[in-house]
């Protein structure tokens, strides 16, 4: 029997791409060494500057530019890990004098890189669609987050002369623009000015309509990103690219398909147990975020409890773009952190842990010290105890947060992050749950030794449900095959004299 194929293939941590990355789903005659790096530029340098991977998940416009400039290092595959309207990446200092695409011209605009495939597409978007004259635009090149330069890129020469500089200062792109060093900035994500500097604006604040007409007029959904093989790999096993294609249209319909049974389940307890609310706990479009996605990920699976009313609320998580505490379904409001009540008893401290923010602690201390609710309940991504071997407990946010819960008296605390359920051992008095296996499931992530876990489940994806009724919660764990993997009932906890 021939052995099969060993190839490595680089690649972010999309849904799409979980059945191969789990073994699951198998390319046939091939061992896939599936290599995960949720941080695409690495892999982009890795790849096109080094070769260091059979395949992997490569930036369009460096595919383009190499094989335009007869560099024919790779061969495409046209499978896309990753595509992105744009419209909503473009932003602007409210001081800049910029209202309207038009007011670019002659302006200093950062972009990560010239070359990079968000920023090209965002480019050719102004000028054909908004007659934007960018020639007189003076671009500052870095990197968004941080000061210095983003990735090691090995696109060619540019065929015209631009005016470009790189970003020396000891500042990120995102800092320069809440000071109005730049004017504007686009690429590929939100500076972290945005949301919490007041003069950093989004230059089309309606974009998901924007969007939403353009492809409607044009049919055009931007792709970001392919997966490339190296050509000397290819040429020595031709038969490999229908096999890979095959393999990731599979794990795709996987992905799909395991999203309707967990939605399925949640449908099913909704006709037993009529409950009103949902909390999502962050990370809640794993992957592509864009409006299909919404409409394909949230809206249809979720379309029966939609339509009888159940209310969803969300807390961000670290993949999670904060534009969506816009999206009218999640119920945010437009803010990054809030509460809300289901019942006069009852309160949820919607927080964003992620970036918690000075502003955010003196917020929640304060609506935690006025609420007169019997349950308080903590709710958002980061965990500050967890058995995970990925992410595990993030002491730094305990260090801010327990203190604050402990002394304001509150009862539960839900997050995600690590990719099961776990419901660890009560800390000070609180319980507290991980409810990170709804989406994307890292099977035998658990680590039993903690010492943390009362029960742990991380062989399929669960969700919780819970009921309360005066001092009591009962809760219990359904997995997506509608298997009770935990239950129980908590007691609230009662004010220290």
């Amino acid at each position: 029997m021939t052995e099969p194929l060993v190839l490595t293939f680089a690649c972010g941590g999309y849904d799409r791409m979980e059945a191969l990355r789990r073994g699951i789903v198998q390319p046939q005659g091939i061992d896939l060494k599936f290599i995960q790096i949720d941080f695409p530029r690495i892999i982009f340098d890795r790849m096109a500057g080094r070769q260091e991977f059979d395949l992997s998940e490569l930036s369009c416009s460096e595919f383009i530019a190499q094989s335009g400039r007869g560099d024919r290092n790779f061969v495409a595959l046209p499978v896309f890990p990753s595509k992105v309207f744009r419209h909503g990446f473009i932003y602007y200092n409210r001081n800049s004098g910029i209202r309207a695409p038009k007011d670019l011209e002659g302006k200093r605009v950062g972009t990560p890189l010239y070359t990079q495939t968000a920023a090209v597409f965002i480019r050719g978007l102004l000028v054909e669609e908004y007659g934007v004259d960018l020639s007189g635009v003076q671009w500052v090149q870095g990197a968004v987050e941080k000061a210095g330069a983003h990735g090691i890129p090995s696109a060619p020469p540019l065929l015209k002369p631009v005016k470009i500089e790189q970003n020396h200062s000891d500042k990120s792109l995102g800092d320069l623009l809440a000071e109005g060093k730049i004017d504007a900035l686009l690429g590929s994500r939100a500076p972290d000015s945005f949301g919490k500097h007041p003069d950093v604006a989004r230059l089309f604040p309606n974009y998901r309509e924007v969007e939403r007409e353009y492809y409607k007029r044009t049919r055009i959904h931007p792709i970001m990103h392919c997966v490339a093989i190296r050509r000397e790999v290819y040429e020595k096993n031709p038969w490999i690219a229908k096999s890979l294609y095959a393999a990731m249209d599979a794990s795709k319909n996987w992905m799909l398909e395991r999203m309707r049974f967990s939605a399925a389940q949640m449908v099913m307890l909704h006709e037993r147990f009529s409950y009103a609310s949902v909390v999502l706990v962050g990370d809640n479009l794993y992957g592509s975020q864009r409006p299909q996605d919404f409409k394909k990920k949230f809206e249809l699976p979720y379309k029966p409890l939609l339509d009888a009313g159940v209310m969803f609320y969300a807390s961000l998580g670290n993949h999670d773009a904060r534009e969506q505490r816009f999206y009218k379904l999640f119920n945010m409001g437009g803010k990054l952190y809030y509460t809300f009540n289901p019942s006069p008893d009852v309160r949820f401290f919607m927080l964003e842990s992620s970036y918690p923010s000075p502003e955010q602690i003196e917020w929640l201390e304060a609506e935690l010290k006025a609420s007169s609710s019997n349950w308080k309940i903590a709710v958002f991504h980061h965990p500050l105890y967890s058995s995970g071997d990925r992410h595990g407990s993030d002491r730094r946010l305990r260090d801010v947060l327990e203190p604050l819960f402990v002394q304001y008296n509150v009862s539960v605390v839900l997050t995600g992050h690590d990719h099961f359920y776990e419901r660890v051992k009560p800390q000070h008095g609180i319980a507290y749950f991980v409810v990170g296996s709804g989406g994307e499931l890292r099977v035998g992530n658990i680590d039993r030794k903690s010492g943390l876990t009362a029960k742990g489940f991380d062989t399929d994806q669960a969700f919780m449900a819970a009921e309360i009724s005066g001092d009591e919660m009962h809760f219990v764990a359904i997995s997506r095959r509608g298997q009770t993997v935990d239950s129980g009932v908590l007691l609230r906890r009662q004010p220290t004299p």
